[in-house]
Protein backbone atom coordinates (compact mmCIF):
# COMPACT_ATOMS: atom_id res chain seq x y z
CA UNK A 1 0.00 0.00 0.00
CA UNK A 2 2.63 2.55 0.45
CA UNK A 3 3.86 2.93 -3.41
CA UNK A 4 0.53 4.65 -3.60
CA UNK A 5 1.85 7.65 -2.13
CA UNK A 6 4.92 7.93 -4.38
CA UNK A 7 2.96 7.26 -7.47
CA UNK A 8 0.40 10.09 -6.99
CA UNK A 9 3.19 12.76 -5.95
CA UNK A 10 6.33 11.88 -7.99
CA UNK A 11 5.22 9.49 -10.90
CA UNK A 12 7.98 7.63 -11.96
CA UNK A 13 10.89 10.09 -10.69
CA UNK A 14 13.26 9.44 -8.25
CA UNK A 15 13.30 12.34 -4.99
CA UNK A 16 16.14 12.89 -2.78
CA UNK A 17 16.14 14.16 0.43
CA UNK A 18 16.89 17.51 0.94
CA UNK A 19 18.43 20.83 3.39
CA UNK A 20 16.90 22.89 5.61
CA UNK A 21 14.91 26.14 4.99
CA UNK A 22 16.13 28.96 3.01
CA UNK A 23 15.53 32.50 3.77
CA UNK A 24 15.85 33.13 -0.22
CA UNK A 25 13.42 30.77 -2.28
CA UNK A 26 16.27 29.43 -5.28
CA UNK A 27 15.93 29.94 -8.52
CA UNK A 28 16.83 26.78 -10.34
CA UNK A 29 15.73 27.59 -13.44
CA UNK A 30 13.30 30.28 -15.39
CA UNK A 31 11.49 31.05 -18.69
CA UNK A 32 13.57 32.34 -22.05
CA UNK A 33 10.99 34.66 -23.71
CA UNK A 34 11.45 37.48 -26.61
CA UNK A 35 12.14 40.16 -23.60
CA UNK A 36 14.71 37.89 -21.79
CA UNK A 37 15.05 35.33 -19.08
CA UNK A 38 12.07 35.51 -16.73
CA UNK A 39 11.75 33.55 -13.56
CA UNK A 40 7.73 33.53 -12.93
CA UNK A 41 6.21 33.23 -9.24
CA UNK A 42 3.53 31.48 -10.68
CA UNK A 43 2.12 29.63 -13.77
CA UNK A 44 -1.40 28.84 -13.18
CA UNK A 45 -3.93 29.27 -9.78
CA UNK A 46 -5.85 26.23 -8.67
CA UNK A 47 -8.94 27.58 -6.90
CA UNK A 48 -7.40 30.74 -6.63
CA UNK A 49 -3.98 29.03 -4.90
CA UNK A 50 -0.72 29.75 -6.68
CA UNK A 51 0.84 27.36 -8.73
CA UNK A 52 4.60 28.43 -8.33
CA UNK A 53 6.91 27.91 -11.02
CA UNK A 54 9.18 26.16 -8.93
CA UNK A 55 6.60 23.02 -8.79
CA UNK A 56 5.64 23.43 -12.27
CA UNK A 57 8.91 22.92 -13.16
CA UNK A 58 9.97 19.91 -11.33
CA UNK A 59 6.82 18.04 -13.06
CA UNK A 60 7.88 19.69 -16.59
CA UNK A 61 10.88 19.00 -16.79
CA UNK A 62 10.37 15.54 -15.81
CA UNK A 63 7.95 14.42 -18.03
CA UNK A 64 9.49 16.44 -20.93
CA UNK A 65 12.82 13.82 -20.40
CA UNK A 66 10.80 11.06 -19.66
CA UNK A 67 9.07 11.57 -23.14
CA UNK A 68 12.55 12.12 -24.93
CA UNK A 69 13.98 9.08 -23.43
CA UNK A 70 11.33 7.02 -24.88
CA UNK A 71 11.47 9.05 -28.52
CA UNK A 72 13.99 11.96 -29.05
CA UNK A 73 11.42 13.34 -31.55
CA UNK A 74 8.75 13.58 -29.32
CA UNK A 75 7.89 17.04 -29.13
CA UNK A 76 8.48 17.89 -33.09
CA UNK A 77 4.78 16.18 -33.22
CA UNK A 78 2.03 18.43 -33.67
CA UNK A 79 0.21 19.27 -30.33
CA UNK A 80 3.00 17.56 -28.04
CA UNK A 81 4.51 21.33 -26.25
CA UNK A 82 0.84 22.10 -25.54
CA UNK A 83 0.14 18.12 -24.27
CA UNK A 84 3.57 18.49 -22.00
CA UNK A 85 2.05 21.49 -20.02
CA UNK A 86 -1.18 19.65 -19.62
CA UNK A 87 0.14 16.90 -18.37
CA UNK A 88 2.59 19.14 -16.04
CA UNK A 89 -0.53 20.48 -14.52
CA UNK A 90 -2.64 17.49 -14.37
CA UNK A 91 0.14 16.17 -11.77
CA UNK A 92 -0.36 19.20 -9.90
CA UNK A 93 -4.25 19.01 -9.86
CA UNK A 94 -4.18 15.33 -8.57
CA UNK A 95 -2.27 16.87 -5.45
CA UNK A 96 -4.74 19.25 -4.98
CA UNK A 97 -7.54 17.04 -5.39
CA UNK A 98 -5.82 13.90 -2.44
CA UNK A 99 -4.93 17.25 -0.19
CA UNK A 100 -9.11 18.50 -0.52
CA UNK A 101 -10.08 14.76 0.42
CA UNK A 102 -7.67 14.43 2.93
CA UNK A 103 -9.20 18.00 4.33
CA UNK A 104 -12.40 16.88 3.73
CA UNK A 105 -12.23 13.58 5.63
CA UNK A 106 -10.55 15.50 8.97
CA UNK A 107 -7.35 14.47 7.78
CA UNK A 108 -3.90 16.50 8.87
CA UNK A 109 -0.34 15.48 10.30
CA UNK A 110 0.21 15.39 13.86
CA UNK A 111 2.81 17.21 15.59
CA UNK A 112 4.99 13.79 15.83
CA UNK A 113 4.30 13.13 11.68
CA UNK A 114 5.60 17.02 10.93
CA UNK A 115 8.56 15.95 13.18
CA UNK A 116 9.46 13.12 11.43
CA UNK A 117 9.60 14.78 8.09
CA UNK A 118 12.36 16.98 9.76
CA UNK A 119 14.39 14.65 11.44
CA UNK A 120 14.47 12.32 7.92
CA UNK A 121 15.57 15.72 5.84
CA UNK A 122 18.29 15.69 9.39
CA UNK A 123 19.22 11.97 8.58
CA UNK A 124 20.09 12.60 5.62
CA UNK A 125 21.99 15.24 5.71
CA UNK A 126 24.04 13.77 8.11
CA UNK A 127 24.35 10.70 5.53
CA UNK A 128 25.49 12.25 2.64
CA UNK A 129 26.26 15.52 3.25
CA UNK A 130 24.43 19.53 2.03
CA UNK A 131 26.41 19.74 -1.06
CA UNK A 132 25.98 16.55 -2.88
CA UNK A 133 22.39 16.17 -1.46
CA UNK A 134 21.58 19.79 -3.01
CA UNK A 135 23.43 18.41 -6.34
CA UNK A 136 21.30 15.90 -6.75
CA UNK A 137 17.68 17.56 -5.74
CA UNK A 138 18.51 20.19 -8.31
CA UNK A 139 19.46 17.49 -11.03
CA UNK A 140 16.12 16.46 -10.18
CA UNK A 141 14.60 19.74 -11.05
CA UNK A 142 13.52 20.39 -7.36
CA UNK A 143 13.77 22.98 -4.83
CA UNK A 144 14.68 22.37 -1.13
CA UNK A 145 11.63 23.97 -0.10
CA UNK A 146 9.40 21.57 -2.63
CA UNK A 147 11.34 18.18 -1.29
CA UNK A 148 9.84 19.07 2.33
CA UNK A 149 6.50 20.22 1.31
CA UNK A 150 6.97 16.24 -0.75
CA UNK A 151 7.80 14.59 2.49
CA UNK A 152 4.71 16.28 4.37
CA UNK A 153 2.64 15.32 1.42
CA UNK A 154 3.99 11.84 1.46
CA UNK A 155 2.64 11.37 4.77
CA UNK A 156 -1.01 13.18 4.67
CA UNK A 157 -1.37 10.69 1.20
CA UNK A 158 -0.66 7.67 2.71
CA UNK A 159 -3.07 9.01 6.08
CA UNK A 160 -5.56 9.70 3.07
CA UNK A 161 -5.22 6.88 1.65
CA UNK A 162 -5.56 4.36 5.23
CA UNK A 163 -8.42 6.33 5.77
CA UNK A 164 -10.44 4.58 2.63
CA UNK A 165 -8.34 1.29 2.65
CA UNK A 166 -6.10 0.70 5.23
CA UNK A 167 -6.78 -1.44 8.42
CA UNK A 168 -10.36 0.06 9.64
CA UNK A 169 -10.75 2.19 6.75
CA UNK A 170 -14.00 2.88 5.71
CA UNK A 171 -14.14 1.14 1.99
CA UNK A 172 -12.35 -2.01 2.82
CA UNK A 173 -13.66 -5.09 1.23
CA UNK A 174 -14.86 -7.91 3.41
CA UNK A 175 -14.70 -11.44 1.53
CA UNK A 176 -18.60 -11.13 0.67
CA UNK A 177 -17.69 -8.02 -1.36
CA UNK A 178 -14.48 -9.14 -2.29
CA UNK A 179 -15.65 -12.01 -3.79
CA UNK A 180 -18.72 -9.92 -5.94
CA UNK A 181 -16.20 -7.65 -7.32
CA UNK A 182 -14.02 -10.95 -8.53
CA UNK A 183 -16.59 -12.92 -9.88
CA UNK A 184 -17.11 -9.51 -12.04
CA UNK A 185 -13.72 -8.82 -13.20
CA UNK A 186 -11.93 -12.12 -13.75
CA UNK A 187 -12.30 -15.31 -15.33
CA UNK A 188 -11.15 -18.75 -14.90
CA UNK A 189 -10.02 -21.44 -18.15
CA UNK A 190 -8.40 -24.15 -18.99
CA UNK A 191 -6.70 -24.61 -22.07
CA UNK A 192 -5.42 -26.95 -24.36
CA UNK A 193 -2.08 -24.91 -25.96
CA UNK A 194 -0.29 -26.05 -28.82
CA UNK A 195 2.77 -24.26 -30.12
CA UNK A 196 3.40 -23.44 -33.34
CA UNK A 197 5.14 -25.84 -35.99
CA UNK A 198 8.69 -24.06 -37.00
CA UNK A 199 7.66 -21.56 -39.51
CA UNK A 200 4.83 -20.69 -38.34
CA UNK A 201 2.46 -17.76 -36.86
CA UNK A 202 -0.89 -16.55 -35.52
CA UNK A 203 -2.84 -16.33 -39.32
CA UNK A 204 -0.34 -18.58 -40.90
CA UNK A 205 -0.25 -21.93 -39.16
CA UNK A 206 -1.51 -24.49 -41.34
CA UNK A 207 -0.38 -27.20 -39.38
CA UNK A 208 -0.57 -26.31 -36.01
CA UNK A 209 -4.54 -25.24 -37.01
CA UNK A 210 -5.22 -28.99 -38.67
CA UNK A 211 -4.25 -30.54 -35.26
CA UNK A 212 -6.44 -28.10 -33.01
CA UNK A 213 -9.48 -28.66 -35.46
CA UNK A 214 -8.67 -32.76 -34.73
CA UNK A 215 -9.12 -31.95 -30.89
CA UNK A 216 -11.74 -29.67 -31.24
CA UNK A 217 -13.48 -32.25 -33.72
CA UNK A 218 -13.06 -35.15 -30.71
CA UNK A 219 -14.34 -32.72 -28.10
CA UNK A 220 -17.70 -32.35 -29.86
CA UNK A 221 -17.75 -36.50 -30.13
CA UNK A 222 -18.16 -35.84 -26.09
CA UNK A 223 -14.67 -36.66 -25.13
CA UNK A 224 -13.41 -35.46 -22.26
CA UNK A 225 -11.82 -31.96 -22.09
CA UNK A 226 -9.15 -32.99 -19.39
CA UNK A 227 -8.13 -36.19 -21.38
CA UNK A 228 -7.31 -34.03 -24.06
CA UNK A 229 -5.40 -31.59 -22.13
CA UNK A 230 -3.13 -34.60 -20.98
CA UNK A 231 -3.05 -36.09 -24.70
CA UNK A 232 -2.43 -32.67 -26.72
CA UNK A 233 -1.62 -29.77 -24.00
CA UNK A 234 1.98 -28.36 -24.32
CA UNK A 235 1.73 -25.82 -20.88
CA UNK A 236 3.02 -27.86 -18.11
CA UNK A 237 1.90 -24.85 -16.14
CA UNK A 238 -1.96 -26.72 -16.54
CA UNK A 239 -1.39 -29.45 -14.92
CA UNK A 240 -0.40 -27.38 -11.82
CA UNK A 241 -4.08 -25.24 -12.16
CA UNK A 242 -6.81 -28.43 -12.90
CA UNK A 243 -9.45 -25.53 -11.28
CA UNK A 244 -8.28 -23.24 -14.69
CA UNK A 245 -6.13 -19.95 -14.44
CA UNK A 246 -8.03 -16.99 -12.92
CA UNK A 247 -6.95 -13.53 -14.65
CA UNK A 248 -8.57 -10.25 -15.96
CA UNK A 249 -7.93 -8.17 -18.57
CA UNK A 250 -4.48 -7.28 -19.13
CA UNK A 251 -3.49 -10.64 -17.65
CA UNK A 252 -3.31 -12.39 -20.95
CA UNK A 253 -3.11 -11.98 -24.40
CA UNK A 254 -6.26 -9.81 -25.40
CA UNK A 255 -7.24 -12.32 -27.92
CA UNK A 256 -7.42 -14.84 -25.39
CA UNK A 257 -9.33 -12.66 -23.01
CA UNK A 258 -11.73 -11.59 -25.24
CA UNK A 259 -12.93 -14.88 -26.33
CA UNK A 260 -12.73 -16.04 -22.50
CA UNK A 261 -15.00 -13.37 -22.27
CA UNK A 262 -17.27 -14.54 -24.50
CA UNK A 263 -18.19 -17.91 -23.58
CA UNK A 264 -20.65 -18.92 -20.84
CA UNK A 265 -19.56 -21.37 -18.31
CA UNK A 266 -17.99 -24.74 -19.15
CA UNK A 267 -18.56 -23.91 -23.25
CA UNK A 268 -15.56 -24.43 -25.26
CA UNK A 269 -13.96 -22.53 -27.97
CA UNK A 270 -13.12 -22.95 -31.34
CA UNK A 271 -9.07 -22.89 -31.81
CA UNK A 272 -8.12 -19.08 -30.79
CA UNK A 273 -4.62 -17.97 -32.57
CA UNK A 274 -2.49 -16.40 -30.46
CA UNK A 275 1.12 -15.27 -30.58
CA UNK A 276 2.64 -18.09 -29.50
CA UNK A 277 0.35 -20.94 -30.35
CA UNK A 278 -3.02 -21.84 -31.05
CA UNK A 279 -5.49 -22.42 -27.88
CA UNK A 280 -8.55 -24.05 -26.97
CA UNK A 281 -10.19 -22.63 -24.25
CA UNK A 282 -13.17 -23.61 -21.66
CA UNK A 283 -14.42 -21.38 -19.35
CA UNK A 284 -15.04 -22.60 -16.02
CA UNK A 285 -16.32 -21.72 -12.83
CA UNK A 286 -14.84 -19.58 -10.35
CA UNK A 287 -14.06 -21.06 -6.98
CA UNK A 288 -14.26 -18.90 -3.92
CA UNK A 289 -11.89 -20.99 -1.91
CA UNK A 290 -9.30 -20.34 -4.81
CA UNK A 291 -10.50 -16.94 -4.73
CA UNK A 292 -9.75 -15.82 -1.89
CA UNK A 293 -6.51 -16.99 -1.75
CA UNK A 294 -5.69 -13.89 -4.07
CA UNK A 295 -7.55 -11.73 -2.05
CA UNK A 296 -4.28 -9.82 -0.54
CA UNK A 297 -2.22 -9.39 -3.73
CA UNK A 298 -5.62 -8.07 -5.95
CA UNK A 299 -6.57 -5.69 -3.37
CA UNK A 300 -3.10 -4.39 -2.18
CA UNK A 301 -1.40 -5.05 -5.67
CA UNK A 302 2.18 -6.98 -5.51
CA UNK A 303 5.83 -7.27 -7.24
CA UNK A 304 6.19 -10.09 -9.46
CA UNK A 305 9.81 -12.08 -10.03
CA UNK A 306 11.01 -9.10 -11.97
CA UNK A 307 10.30 -6.71 -9.52
CA UNK A 308 7.82 -5.00 -11.50
CA UNK A 309 4.84 -3.33 -9.16
CA UNK A 310 1.17 -4.65 -10.38
CA UNK A 311 -1.38 -2.18 -8.69
CA UNK A 312 -4.26 -3.15 -6.69
CA UNK A 313 -7.65 -2.62 -6.44
CA UNK A 314 -7.77 -0.32 -3.90
CA UNK A 315 -4.77 1.71 -5.58
CA UNK A 316 -6.97 2.36 -8.59
CA UNK A 317 -10.24 3.21 -6.78
CA UNK A 318 -8.07 5.61 -4.60
CA UNK A 319 -6.61 7.44 -7.85
CA UNK A 320 -9.95 7.30 -9.52
CA UNK A 321 -10.76 9.37 -6.20
CA UNK A 322 -8.27 11.87 -6.16
CA UNK A 323 -8.89 11.99 -10.43
CA UNK A 324 -12.31 12.67 -10.15
CA UNK A 325 -11.80 15.31 -7.38
CA UNK A 326 -9.09 17.40 -9.40
CA UNK A 327 -11.29 17.36 -12.42
CA UNK A 328 -13.54 19.43 -10.03
CA UNK A 329 -10.96 22.52 -9.74
CA UNK A 330 -10.85 25.48 -11.43
CA UNK A 331 -7.65 26.47 -13.47
CA UNK A 332 -6.90 29.54 -14.49
CA UNK A 333 -3.47 29.81 -16.64
CA UNK A 334 -1.13 33.21 -16.17
CA UNK A 335 0.05 35.07 -19.85
CA UNK A 336 3.42 33.27 -19.15
CA UNK A 337 1.68 29.90 -20.03
CA UNK A 338 2.04 30.89 -23.63
CA UNK A 339 5.82 31.53 -23.42
CA UNK A 340 6.60 27.79 -21.96
CA UNK A 341 7.97 25.62 -24.30
CA UNK A 342 10.77 23.05 -24.35
CA UNK A 343 12.96 25.09 -25.86
CA UNK A 344 12.37 28.22 -23.65
CA UNK A 345 12.63 26.38 -20.04
CA UNK A 346 15.96 26.28 -18.30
Amino acid sequence: MKRIVALILCGVFVLFAACGKTEEPEKLGGVRTAAGDVYPEAVATIEGETVGFDEFRYYYMNYRDLHLSEDENAFEKEGAEEALKDEALDGILKNRGARLLAEERGISLSDGEKKEVEEAIKQDLSLFGEDDLIQSLHESYMSRQLYRESLSFQKLYQKLFDSYYGEGGTDVYDDEAFLRYYKTNYLAVQEIYLSYERGEKAGSCPQTRQSALAVVSRLETGEDFWKLVEEYGEDPGMELEPDGYYFTQGEAEEVLYQASLSLKENEVSEPIEAATGIYIIRRVPIRDEKALKRKTDVLNGYEDGAGVHHAGVYENLFLSLVEAKSQTLKVEKMPVWDEISTKSVY
